[in-house]
C-alpha cells in the first residue's frame, strides 16, 4: 500500500487511531447484504480487539480478523498491531439508515470510526437470494467441520427423522445450540454431547470434546428441504447443511437410534458447551424422580484451572457432591488431564415437587460453572402401588426388561431341553399345614407350569385342622398324575412332614418348596442345565425375591457363589435348595429338634458330606418367597424360636467338625467366635517421615489392643525428617519394636516383603501407618480368623475419621479392578441383606490392614514388588492366595480408623498416574477372567460406584438364546453346554 494512499484516503479518527475501509468499493448497488472489509490500528496502546457495525438498532460483529503486514510496514505502528484486518457482513434494513462502524482495543470501550447513510432495498432480488444461498453454503464449508452419524440411509425416511453427529466451528470457539429446520418448521435439538473421539482429531479446538448434536425432525409427505443449523455465542443461527429429503408414505423403521442413545434426543436436555468432559450414569427416569435420587459420574477440566468441587443445584437448593472417587477408565481415556484419576463424584439430591431445571456445576478457583442441565419432574402425587423412593418401581421395571419369557423364549427353552444328554427327575417336596388355599394352589401351579417336564410333587398334609387343605391336595392329585400326596394321622411339625415327603420321592434330585411359595417358570430348566454341564453336582441354589399376598414381587436377593462363612450365619441357599437325592438320604433328612431352622441345619449336614466344587449357584431368579405378616419372609423375628434353633444348629455343625468356637445370638443372626490362639503376630508398618502419624498408630495399638502377643516391624523407607529419625531411634529401644531400613524409591510391595522377611511371628499383619484402633478386640478377631486352616487372608472393617465406611471387602471389575464395597456407608447401615453385620468371604481385601499366616505369605511369594509396586498389590495377592483354595475373609468385628493416603498422598502427579496406569494394565492382563466375574458378587447387580443395586442390563446371557444361535450357525442340533 503506497504511502500516498494512506495519507489521502485513510481516515484518521484521532491522533491515535487510523481506519481504512477496503470494501465495498461502491454504495450505488441496492443489496440486502453488504460485506465490510478493511483495517484499523492504534498508533499506541493495545491492538484491535473487536469491531462492529450498527444500523437500525442491530449490531453485527466481525468474526474474521486477518494479519495485515502491509499496514504495519507503511503506518509505522508496532508489530503487535498486525492482526488489524477485519471482515463482517451487515444486513441493511428497508429504507435509509445511518450505518456506523465502531472499534475497540479493550482499553476505552468502543469508539465510532466511520459513519455513512445507506439505503436498503425493499425486496430481496432473486439473483441476490441465489448468490446469498451459494455464498452461505461455501462459507459453511470453509467454516464448519461436521459429520452425520444418523440418518444411516437418506433414501428411506419416515415421519420422524433422528439426526445426530458432530459439528465444530473453526472461526468461533463455541457453538451454543443446534436445531433442524424443515421449511419454516423448526425442531429444537441438543448440542454439547460428549464426543471423546474428536479430542485427538481436533487438538486445537478447546470444545471438540462436546461437539455432538442430536435432534428429531418431523418430515411432511413428499419432498422438502432440510437444513441443519448451529447457534454461535451471539445467538445467530448459521446453516452448515441443506439438502432435499423425500418422505415415503410407508417407510420401514430401519433408522431408529439405539436405546442407550435415546436420552440424547430428549427435548428436556439443555445445551451446555463447557471446558469440562463428563459422564453421568444413566440410572433414573428424569420424568418421574423419587424423593431422593443419587447421581454418579465423573467430570474433568480439559483446559483451564482444575476442578475443586462438584455440586447439584435446583434454583436455590444446592447439594455438595462427594468427589475424588477413583475412575481408572477416565485416566486411561484422558492420560494428560490433571485429576482424571480421581474425577469421580457422587451426589444425592432431594428435588422439590414439580418441574425444575437440574444443574450440575464444577468449581474452579471459587467460580462455579455448569456442565450439565436437564429439565426434571418430581410428581406431586404417586400412583397407587408406586414407591415414592423409587425402589419398588425400579425393580418392577427391571423385571419387565429382564425377567419375562415370551412365547419365543418358551419354545427355545423346550428345544434346548430336548437336546439334553441327561434328563434328571426332580422331586418337589411340599409339606403343608393349615395352608392358605390361595397360596397352596399357586405353589402347585408354579410346579405344573414348569418348562422342564421331568418332575414329581410329593406333598404331605401334616394333619391340618382345616380339612380343605387335604381336599385341595386330593383334587390336584386327581388332575396331575405326577403328584403324590400323603396325610399324617397326627401332627409331626415341619421336619416330620418333610421327611415323609422325602420318603415318597423317587427323583434324582430333591427340591424344597414351602407350601405358600412359588418356583419360577424356568427353575427346573436351569437346574437340569447345570447338571448336564457338571454331572457331579450335589447342591444347587439360585437367586430369589419375595412376593406379597397380591402377587407383587419385591426385595430380590441376588446371591454370591458358594460363600461358606456367610452360609454359616445366614441360610441364604435354602430358596431354592436343590439337592442330590442320595445326598439328602445320606444326611438322614430333617431333624425335628431344629424346627424353625430345619432347612439350615439339614443343609449344614449336607455340605459336610460333599466337596465345595459340587455346589453351584444359578444367577437367575428361581424362587418367589411369600411374604405374609407371620412368615419369616416378612421378618425373621416373626418366629423367635427359629433364631434359637439356628444358633444350636451352627453349634452342632462346629462340634461335629471339631472346631473350637462359641456361637452367640447377634440380633437376627449368629456370631461365631473362634478360639483365639496363643501365637505371635508381627505387625508390619511401612513408613516414611510424618512421625506424628506413626506415633499415633503405635500408641493406639499399645493402649487399646487386648491381644498381647505381637511385635512391631517398622520398615523405614528413607525418612529424611530429623524428627522422624529421632522418633525411630527412640521406639527401637522397645524390645517389641524393630526398625529396619529399606532405602530407595517408595515401593509398598518391597517394603512389606522386607518386613515379612524380618518378622518372627506366626501371623503377618500388613498395616498402614495412618491406622488407629477403635475396637480393643480387633487383633483377637483377626487372629482367630486367620489361624483357621481353610483361611488364607483376613481383612477388617475400616472407617474414615468422619464415621463413614471405607472398606468392607473389595468387589472386582474389569475396568476399575477393585471397588470398595459399601464405600461411604454410615454407621448403623446393615448393607445388602445384612452383609455389613456378617463375616463373609470376599474376592479381595485392602492391604491397609491385611492378616495372613507367614507360611501362606511365603508360599505365594509375598507381594508383587516388580509389577505392582504401589497399586493393586493387595488384590493381586488375594487372588494368588485364592488359587491355593484358601479363603479371603472380611470380618465386621475388627474395626479400625484409616486415614487413606495421609502419609504418602494421592496419585496427583503425572509420574504417579503413569505408574498407576501401567499397573492397571498389568492387572487387566494377568487376571482377565477373575476380574470379569467376581464369584462373590452377582452379575445381576451393578458394577458402577453404586454397588449392590440392580444392573441395567445384567451381565448374563440367556442360555436358550445362545443354544438357538449355535444351532443356526451350525445348521444342526446343539448341546446343553452352549451358552453361559
Amino acid at each position: 500500500m503506497p504511502q500516498s494512499l494512506v495519507s489521502s484516503k485513510a481516515l484518521a479518527v484521532n491522533d491515535n487511531l487510523i481506519f481504512w475501509l477496503d470494501a465495498p468499493q461502491t454504495w450505488n448497488r441496492k443489496t440486502r447484504w453488504v460485506t465490510l472489509a478493511g483495517w484499523c490500528v492504534w498508533r499506541s496502546g493495545p491492538p484491535l480487539q473487536a469491531i462492529r457495525a450498527t444500523i437500525g438498532g442491530h449490531v453485527f460483529e466481525a468474526r474474521v480478523f486477518h494479519d495485515r503486514h502491509d499496514v504495519i510496514q507503511h503506518c509505522g505502528v508496532s508489530a503487535d498491531q498486525v492482526r488489524c484486518g477485519f471482515s463482517l457482513e451487515v444486513r441493511l434494513p428497508r429504507g435509509e439508515w445511518p450505518l456506523r462502524i465502531e472499534a475497540s482495543n479493550g482499553a476505552d470501550g468502543y469508539c465510532i470510526v466511520w459513519q455513512k447513510n445507506v439505503v436498503g432495498p425493499i425486496f430481496l432480488s432473486a439473483d441476490e437470494r441465489r448468490q446469498r444461498r451459494g455464498k452461505t453454503q461455501v462459507a459453511a464449508a470453509d467454516r464448519f467441520h461436521w459429520w452425520l452419524d444418523r440418518p444411516l440411509n437418506w433414501d428411506k425416511l419416515e415421519r420422524e427423522l433422528p439426526i445426530c453427529g458432530w459439528c465444530i466451528d473453526r472461526v468461533e470457539e463455541r457453538i451454543t445450540g443446534f436445531r433442524a429446520r424443515v421449511g419454516r418448521q423448526i425442531f429444537r435439538g441438543t448440542y454439547g454431547i460428549q464426543r471423546r473421539d474428536l479430542r485427538g482429531s481436533f487438538p486445537d479446538s478447546p470444545y471438540a470434546h462436546c461437539a455432538g448434536f442430536a435432534a428429531t425432525a418431523k418430515l411432511p409427505l413428499g419432498r422438502s428441504t432440510l437444513a441443519l443449523e448451529v447457534r454461535d455465542v451471539r445467538g445467530e443461527w448459521r446453516s452448515f447443511l441443506q439438502r432435499q429429503v423425500i418422505r415415503q408414505c410407508r417407510a420401514a423403521r430401519k433408522d431408529r437410534p439405539p436405546l442407550e442413545d435415546a436420552e440424547l434426543f430428549d427435548v428436556d436436555r439443555r445445551d451446555i458447551v463447557s471446558r469440562f468432559a463428563f459422564w453421568l450414569e444413566p440410572r433414573c427416569d428424569w420424568s418421574r424422580l423419587p424423593r431422593s435420587q443419587r447421581l454418579v459420574g465423573w467430570c474433568v477440566a480439559l483446559h483451564g484451572k482444575p476442578i475443586e468441587a462438584v455440586r447439584a443445584r435446583i434454583g436455590h437448593h444446592k447439594w455438595e457432591a462427594q468427589t475424588g472417587i477413583k475412575r481408572p477408565e477416565v485416566k486411561a481415556a484422558y492420560p494428560d488431564v490433571i485429576g482424571a484419576l480421581h474425577s469421580g463424584f457422587s451426589v444425592t439430591i432431594n428435588p422439590p415437587r414439580g418441574r425444575n431445571l437440574l444443574l450440575l456445576e464444577a468449581c474452579s478457583d471459587q467460580v462455579w460453572e455448569a456442565f450439565f442441565a436437564y429439565r426434571i419432574y418430581r410428581p406431586f402425587f404417586w400412583r397407587r402401588g408406586e414407591n415414592r423412593f423409587g425402589k419398588a418401581n425400579r425393580y418392577e421395571y427391571w423385571l419387565r426388561l429382564y425377567d419375562r419369557l415370551d412365547a419365543r423364549d418358551r419354545s427355545a427353552i423346550r428345544r434346548h431341553i430336548r437336546s439334553f444328554d441327561k434328563r434328571p427327575r426332580f422331586s418337589i417336596l411340599i409339606p403343608c399345614y393349615n395352608s392358605d388355599l390361595r397360596f397352596l394352589r399357586a405353589a402347585i401351579r408354579s410346579v405344573r407350569g414348569q418348562l422342564y417336564p421331568d418332575w414329581e410333587i410329593c406333598a404331605v398334609d401334616d394333619a391340618s385342622e382345616d380339612p380343605a387343605v387335604w381336599r385341595l391336595l386330593q383334587s390336584a392329585a386327581q388332575r396331575e398324575p405326577r403328584m403324590k400326596i400323603h396325610r399324617r394321622r397326627e401332627r409331626g411339625h415341619i421336619s416330620a412332614a418333610s421327611n415323609d415327603a422325602l420318603d415318597m420321592a423317587t427323583g434324582d434330585f430333591i427340591v424344597l418348596l414351602d407350601h405358600d411359595d412359588e418356583l419360577a417358570l424356568h427353575a427346573l430348566y436351569f437346574a437340569a442345565l447345570a447338571i448336564n454341564r457338571q454331572p457331579d453336582l450335589k447342591l444347587i441354589y439360585g437367586d430369589e425375591d419375595k412376593i406379597d399376598e397380591n402377587g407383587r414381587r419385591f426385595s430380590p436377593y441376588f446371591k454370591s457363589q458358594w460363600n461358606p462363612d456367610l452360609f454359616l450365619v445366614q441360610n441364604y441357599a435354602a430358596h431354592p435348595a436343590i439337592l442330590h437325592a442320595g445326598l439328602a438320604r445320606d444326611a438322614r433328612g430333617f431333624d425335628s429338634e431344629y424346627d424353625g431352622a430345619q432347612d439350615h441345619e439339614f443343609l449344614l449336614r449336607c455340605v459336610e458330606l460333599i466337596d465345595q466344587s459340587q455346589i453351584q449357584r444359578i444367577p437367575w431368579l428361581l424362587y418367589h418367597w411369600r411374604a405374609t405378616p407371620h412368615s419369616t419372609a416378612e421378618a425373621v423375628s416373626a418366629k423367635p424360636y427359629a433364631l434359637d434353633a439356628r444358633a444350636r444348629a451352627v453349634e452342632e455343625y462346629l462340634q461335629r467338625r471339631r472346631i473350637a468356637a462359641v456361637v452367640s445370638r447377634q440380633g437376627e443372626f449368629q456370631r461365631v467366635r473362634y478360639a483365639i490362639p496363643v501365637q505371635m503376630a508381627s505387625i508390619i508398618i511401612p513408613t516414611r517421615d510424618q512421625a506424628s502419624l506413626l506415633e499415633k498408630c503405635l500408641r493406639s495399638i499399645k493402649e487399646k489392643t487386648d491381644y498381647e502377643f505381637y511385635e512391631f516391624v517398622i520398615v523405614d523407607n528413607s525418612s529424611s525428617e530429623p524428627s522422624t529419625r529421632e522418633f525411630l531411634q527412640e521406639v527401637a529401644k522397645d524390645e517389641r519394636i524393630r526398625v529396619i531400613s529399606v532405602p530407595g524409591e517408595f515401593n509398598y510391595s518391597k517394603l512389606c516383603n522386607c518386613g515379612a522377611a524380618a518378622a518372627r511371628g506366626h501371623v503377618l499383619l500388613l498395616l498402614n501407618n495412618d491406622i488407629e484402633v477403635i475396637d480393643p478386640g480387633w487383633l483377637s478377631e483377626l487372629m482367630s480368623q486367620v489361624t483357621r486352616p481353610e483361611v488364607g487372608v483376613v481383612g477388617a472393617s475400616l472407617w474414615f475419621p468422619d464415621g463413614q465406611l471405607q472398606h468392607a471387602g473389595i468387589v472386582l471389575s474389569p475396568e476399575r479392578i477393585g471397588n470398595y464395597a459399601y464405600f461411604r456407608q454410615r454407621r448403623g447401615d446393615t448393607g445388602y441383606f445384612s452383609q455389613l453385620q456378617l463375616v463373609r468371604n470376599v474376592a479381595a481385601i485392602t492391604g491397609a490392614c491385611l492378616a495372613v499366616r507367614a507360611e501362606v505369605y511365603a508360599q505365594v511369594g509375598g507381594l508383587n514388588e516388580r509389577d505392582l509396586s504401589i497399586a493393586f498389590n493387595d488384590i493381586d495377592f488375594c487372588l494368588r492366595v485364592r488359587e491355593l483354595n484358601l479363603r479371603v475373609v472380611w470380618t465386621p468385628h475388627a474395626e479400625l480408623i484409616h486415614r487413606e493416603s495421609s502419609s504418602r498422598g494421592l496419585e496427583d502427579t503425572e509420574e504417579k498416574q503413569g505408574r498407576f496406569h501401567q499397573e492397571l494394565r498389568y492387572m487387566q492382563q494377568r487376571w482377565r477372567e477373575p476380574l470379569r466375574d467376581d464369584p462373590f458378587y452377582n452379575p445381576n447387580l451393578d458394577l458402577t460406584d453404586e454397588l449392590f443395586t440392580l444392573a441395567f442390563p445384567p451381565r448374563l446371557h440367556a442360555p436358550w438364546k445362545d443354544f438357538d444361535r449355535a444351532n443356526k450357525a451350525t445348521g444342526k442340533g446343539g448341546s446343553p453346554n452352549n451358552g453361559d
